[in-house]
């Protein structure tokens, strides 16, 4: 017993040690376990895992929260794998000031109107003449897209009339049409500059503006990492601000909503990039339109002040719009999953796309069991050969490992992406995976259990828990070692549902979304009515080895389980 002791406190030794280092995150989680196990025995189990095509999904605010989703997607992208897709964002505007002071006597005249939106981006480096230089984080495609910016005539509203205003309106990813029917005609972004409309590109640049010293020379003023800068329309905003219409009209919010109704940013294909493109992912509650007037220092003056400014933020209700058009293979594949062996491949798309079911723990019969009901490891020097017996009579694995009465030290899932169907040199493989309890439609214990973080990153926080794909190995690892001895543990009794799998763009974000049109569930799962809502915010996919038999057993999607045998 004192043995077992030691070589668990020297596992857990070694886990704190690789929590509070500070490494790069592209290994992360990769060598927590390591190559030497401690001594520790491991068993392979046997897991269940099928595709389930959601498709359309909502993406307005969350059915578990009140705020929009925090990330967007906005471009377009004609992905190999998984196929096209178009993604365009409709948003309501606010005042940042309600109730501005405005006086039509004084003839108040718009000289500019600028939109301003920060990209997600990290700086990479600093030249010599102190200019930074930036990469764009998840952005697909380096190639231009027409972007047009409409004022948009569809209201967006709080709350559903068809529930007696009791729950939120929901809007979906397949509304493109509902906004783009009701749009104001005239582009607002109609700049002479077709990089701002026709020819837009997600410019990585740093955003350098200049003043002029008292010596007379020009000097920096400002530095600003990438962002969206769009020059619209001045007459639009005049109306909609300096009007005699609109007095009345911005004394609140919820009053200025339903005179001016937002933003609509339409994406198609740019002439000269076909089945190109370039998608990113925006946020856009950080944007701003800046409108810059000048007015009459009094009525019977013809001198007008110095500029004054008046900021609307991108606040308010939003959508998210997608346009696919799936790849044949890719919708093939995930229409007709086999319930019974499993999928012999996984295909995990977000966006409207496709996520995967996962039964730990399925029933022995027909799973490439061995003629002595043995579940056989696979060929592994580093790994003990342990077999774990399965009797005719026991109907789920489960009860079997109960009976055994293990120490669970360390339980994962290892996924493997398959190069033959996705080549992660043309295509990138999403960042991360997120495992949650399919049936109670939560997170996992093994998620809440880890407190890890990285400075500077947090898309990679909770490493330990994992999820995280390790380009070098080109496979991604999720532990769920609490999640094991809860299910083991029969003073517990916790019940071993089906997990869902999907990919995410954030891992903290972890409400729920609804779908369109449910999904038939199983005992285990119940009907499937929402997904994640961080899987809606990322257009990024992957292709991965599932737990069919015919799968080889060094990329087969098992459960490893190290162990230590009480004495």
């Amino acid at each position: 017993m004192r043995a077992s002791f030691l070589k668990i406190f020297f596992f857990f030794a070694v886990v704190g040690f690789a929590v509070s280092c500070d490494k790069d995150y592209n290994e992360i989680g990769s060598g927590i376990v390591g190559e030497d196990h401690f001594g520790f025995e491991v068993a392979l189990m046997p897991v269940l895992a099928y595709n389930q095509f959601y498709g359309t999904v909502q993406t307005s605010k969350a059915t578990t929260s009140v705020v929009d989703m925090p990330i967007n997607a906005l471009g377009y992208y004609n992905n190999s794998v998984f196929g096209k897709v178009k993604a365009s964002f409709v948003t309501q505007l606010e005042l940042d000031d309600p109730n501005p002071t405005i006086d039509l006597d004084l003839d108040p005249q718009i000289e500019k109107v600028e939109l301003n939106i920060p990209y997600f981006a990290t700086r990479t480096a600093v030249d010599d003449d102190g200019n930074s230089l930036y990469e764009l984080d998840s952005l697909q495609g380096s190639s231009k897209i027409k972007l047009s910016v409409f004022a948009s005539g569809y209201y967006l509203r709080d709350f559903d009339p068809s529930t007696g205003f009791q729950e939120v309106q929901k809007y979906y990813s397949d509304q493109a049409d509902d906004i783009a029917g009701a749009v104001i005609p005239g582009r607002l972004n109609n700049s002479s500059q077709e990089k701002q409309n026709d020819q837009f590109y997600f410019d990585p640049a740093e955003i350098v503006t200049y003043t002029t010293n008292d010596d007379g020379l020009q000097v920096v003023d400002e530095r600003r990492s990438p962002e969206m800068r769009l020059q619209l329309r001045n007459d639009y905003f005049q109306e909609k601000l300096f009007s005699a219409s609109a007095q009345g009209k911005l004394v609140t919010n919820n009053v200025f909503k339903e005179w001016c109704r937002g933003l609509y940013f339409k994406v198609e294909e740019a002439a000269g990039s076909p089945n190109q493109g370039s998608l990113a992912k925006m946020n856009f509650k950080q944007g701003t339109i800046t409108v810059t007037y000048t007015e009459k220092e009094d009525e019977d003056s013809d001198v007008r002040t110095d500029p004054k400014t008046l900021v609307l933020n991108l606040a308010g209700n939003t959508v998210n719009l997608f346009e696919n058009e799936y790849n044949s293979n890719y919708l093939s594949q995930v229409t007709a999953p086999d319930l019974t062996n499993g999928d012999s491949r996984i295909w995990l798309k977000g966006g409207a796309g496709s996520m995967a079911v996962i039964k730990l723990f399925p029933s022995a019969d027909n799973y490439g069991y061995d003629d002595d009901n043995d579940y056989d490891t696979p060929d592994d020097p580093n790994i003990p050969n342990v077999l774990v017996d399965v009797p005719n009579n026991v109907p789920d694995e489960l009860d079997e490992l109960r009976e055994k009465n293990w120490l669970i030290n360390d339980a994962s899932l290892s996924f493997f992406l398959d190069e033959d169907q996705m080549n992660p040199d043309v295509e990138k493989p999403a960042y991360r995976l997120y495992l949650y309890d399919l049936k109670n439609k939560k997170r996992l214990v093994d998620y809440d259990f880890d407190v890890t973080t990285v400075s500077g990153a947090p898309q990679y926080n909770k490493f330990v828990h994992g999820g995280i794909y390790i380009k070098e190995k080109k496979r991604y690892t999720i532990r769920l070692t609490n999640h094991i001895r809860n299910l083991v543990d029969r003073a517990i009794d916790s019940a071993n549902v089906e997990l869902g799998l999907v990919v995410t763009e954030s891992i903290s974000s972890t409400y729920n979304t609804k779908l369109k049109t449910a999904l038939p569930g199983t005992d285990l799962s119940g009907s499937i009515d929402v997904i994640p809502g961080a899987a809606t915010t990322s257009q990024r996919g992957v292709v991965l080895y599932g737990s069919n038999p015919a799968v080889i057993d060094e990329k087969r999607l098992q459960l490893k389980i190290y162990y230590t045998k009480k004495e």
